[in-house]
């Protein structure tokens, strides 16, 4: 299945959040252009956080930013989860409660 089709898959809101390239990611985007350095090709992007805050049940959970899928030059089509700001020792804990999210 391809990043897109997961989610529009996915149910409501993230359903609708797709969005081409790295559009999702609005002024982060030059922030994962090593991605595109590595011979891989963004498929898309979806904000997971924005599409998730709406959500009572979501909206003081702690969850990734974004995701982004991509093709590496041979292989299967990938998602990563990722988040796209500075980390400091003291938010470790917040990282390890969005890893098991």
């Amino acid at each position: 299945m391809t990043f897109k089709k997961a989610v529009e898959a996915a149910n409501p809101p993230l359903n609708q959040a797709y969005q081409s390239g790295l559009q999702a990611l609005g002024a982060y985007s030059n922030k994962v252009l090593s991605v595109r350095k590595a011979g891989k090709t963004i498929t898309g992007s979806v904000d997971l956080d924005s599409a998730l805050a709406r959500l009572p049940e979501y909206g003081s959970v702690n969850r990734w930013d974004y995701g982004i899928g991509y093709k590496p030059a041979t292989g299967n089509e990938c998602a990563v989860w990722i988040e796209v700001h500075g980390a400091k020792d003291k938010e470790v804990g917040t990282l390890a409660r969005k890893a098991r999210w």
